[in-house]
Formats: C-alpha cells, sequence, structure tokens
C-alpha cells in the first residue's frame, strides 16, 4: 500500500481505474488540468464550444485509456451535425495523447454572447457522432455511430452503450474555468479545467466478475445501487484540483469497498486532430449502428473490447491496491459538499 501522502495527494491529466467490491461494477475517474487548458486556451472558442470540445476530449480519453497498452492505438470521437457547433473532433493516441479542434459558425451571435456550456442540444443539432477505434495499419478498424438529435454529447454514450455495447452503464461529465495560479509570484489566471466518471457492469464471463453465481435480481440490486451512488457525485467533485481522484472514491463508494489500479498519464499532443474516413458518412437511419473496416473480419464483440469489456482487465494485477484501509486523514473533509472549487 502507499503512502498517506501519495494517497492524499491530488492529481491531475490521469484516468484512474477502480472496481467496487460489493457491488463488482468496473469504472475510471478523470481529472483534467494542463491537458485540456493547453487545447482549450489554444483557440478564441466561445464558451459553450470550449465546454462542448471539453467534454468530449474527457470522454475520448477516459474510453481510450483501455487502449494504452497498444502502441500507437486511436480512439477518435468525432461529430457531425447541423448545429451552430458542426463539427468537432477528440483523439487519444496510446499510451496517453490527447487533442482535439471544433468548427463552429462564428457569424452566430449567440454564441458569443452564451456563458457556461449553454444548451449542448441546441448547440449541436442535429446529425451523428462517431466513436473509431484505430489499432494501427495492419488490425482491424472498428466503429460505432450513434444518431444524435439535439443531445449533449453525455446522452449520445449512453445510447452508444446500451444499444451497441449492451451493457449498463453511467456517465458524468463536467468541464468550467477555474481562477487559480500562474506564472509568478500572487499571479492569478483562469483555467480551464474537466473530470467525469465512469461505471459500468460487465458480463459476468467476459467480464471476469468475482461472482459469476449471482442472478439477475443481485445484478439489477447491485447495479442500481452502485449506479445511485455513482450518481451522486457532483461537477465540484470532479473539477476540484485539491481533491484527490482516490478520496473521491472513497466518498462514493466506501460502503462498497474499492479497489484501484495505477492510473493512466495523459498529455496534450498537437493541435491537429486525425479524422476517420468512415465518420464523414451520412447518419445512419438507426438509433445506432456499427461498421468495421480494413483487416480480417473478427467478432465484433472483440472489436469492441477495447471500448468496454477491455476495463476489467485493469483491475487484475499486482498493482491493484484496496482503498478500504485508506489512512484516517484521506477522509479529512469527506462530507459531502465541503470542498469546492475555490
Amino acid at each position: 500500500m502507499e503512502d498517506a501522502h501519495n494517497l492524499a495527494q491530488a492529481e491531475d491529466d490521469l484516468v484512474l481505474p477502480f472496481r467496487t467490491v460489493r457491488s463488482d461494477v468496473v469504472g475510471r475517474v478523470i481529472r483534467l488540468g494542463s491537458v485540456v487548458d493547453a487545447v482549450l486556451s489554444r483557440h478564441a472558442y466561445p464558451e459553450p464550444v470550449s465546454h462542448a470540445l471539453g467534454e468530449a476530449l474527457t470522454l475520448t480519453a477516459m474510453l481510450g485509456s483501455a487502449l494504452k497498452s497498444e502502441a500507437q492505438a486511436k480512439l477518435i470521437l468525432q461529430t457531425k451535425t447541423d448545429g451552430p457547433l458542426d463539427f468537432l473532433v477528440a483523439d487519444f493516441v496510446a499510451p496517453g495523447r490527447l487533442r482535439g479542434y471544433a468548427s463552429f459558425d462564428k457569424a452566430d451571435a449567440g454564441l458569443a454572447e452564451t456563458r457556461g456550456r449553454g444548451d449542448q442540444g441546441a448547440l449541436l443539432g442535429k446529425g451523428h457522432v462517431a466513436m473509431t477505434i484505430d489499432r494501427g495499419a495492419d488490425k482491424e478498424r472498428y466503429q460505432g455511430i450513434v444518431a444524435l438529435d439535439h443531445e449533449p454529447l453525455v446522452d449520445a454514450a449512453h445510447t452508444y452503450f446500451r444499444q451497441s455495447e449492451q451493457l449498463p452503464t453511467f456517465i458524468r461529465l463536467a468541464v468550467a474555468r477555474h481562477y487559480g495560479r500562474g506564472e509568478g509570484e500572487g499571479a492569478r489566471v483562469w483555467h480551464w479545467r474537466a473530470g467525469g466518471l465512469m461505471i459500468q457492469q460487465l458480463p459476468g464471463a467476459g467480464g471476469k466478475r468475482d461472482d459469476t453465481s449471482r442472478s439477475e435480481d443481485d445484478d439489477r440490486e447491485n447495479w442500481n445501487r452502485a449506479r445511485h451512488l455513482a450518481a451522486t457525485v457532483e461537477d465540484h467533485e470532479l473539477l476540484d484540483p485539491v481533491l484527490s481522484p482516490q478520496r473521491l472514491l472513497y466518498r462514493l463508494f466506501h460502503e462498497e469497498g474499492v479497489i484501484v489500479t495505477p492510473p493512466a498519464s495523459l498529455a496534450a499532443a498537437r493541435a491537429s486532430a486525425s479524422t476517420p474516413t468512415c465518420a464523414n458518412s451520412a447518419p445512419p437511419s438507426s438509433r445506432a449502428c456499427a461498421k468495421r473496416t480494413g483487416g480480417s473480419p473478427s467478432p465484433a464483440s472483440s472489436a469492441r473490447a477495447n471500448i468496454a469489456s477491455a476495463a476489467a482487465s485493469s483491475y487484475e494485477h499486482a498493482g491493484s491496491r484496496s482503498l478500504a484501509g485508506a489512512p484516517s486523514h484521506l477522509l479529512r473533509g469527506s462530507q459531502r459538499g465541503n470542498v469546492g472549487v475555490p
């Protein structure tokens, strides 16, 4: 077990995989500081556009971190819609480089006047979002496409996992500007921050669940309990620069028991982002669809493993550690609502 100082130390630009013991769900918590700030501050985006791109970067990194062991593997999230924000792309390149870009209607006066997140569904409009896994020239590419109809990105992600992966999934994303330290003594500046939480209930066999003898009723009860706990997370907790991801997980799931593994580090890449060829196709008539291109045919489940089921393997190695025996100072200030973004 790591020492008390490291457990309590808040960290940025990482994805921390975890598993709950009692309910046996898997998940990831992500914290973005300088990485998301470098991407969003590079362009003079209106605030609603920055919020949308920040959420796309957070979601892409959270999902793409399952590819960290595959050199130069990519996960690309791309939207093409008819709203004022007609195109955005976020690109994760293993083991942890992140970049993104957004195109929007500069003549839309409402964008410049809107503060904060705004109405993301209206901002995006109608179209589709594509999630592409590219494992290299000699390997199969997988792409899942979900229709967008005036809804935020997180709703499209929930639709993807419900209809394409058929996995119970909960995702929460948060993006905001934080007024904090700048360069030089006493300097204070605005920085972009982002955070997210995702939990999933994987199938017993494919997900290597601890107790495969559980009934469907047990699974449903466990999932409902874990999802209820995850849904209590607040935006300021996902963004707080002095609240460590480990402490946040303990706040949420201490009654379940939490096991975490070493986090995956993230870094900002160059400004340009890769554009997957298939994503430029017209939106599908169905609510969700999937394509596989290139390489030899293989079962769709194996192609999807890098987005969902591969998460299970994140918890089954010697680096795993439990937060159940965390030192008392880890819980200091852990009452909900006591910690916020300065």
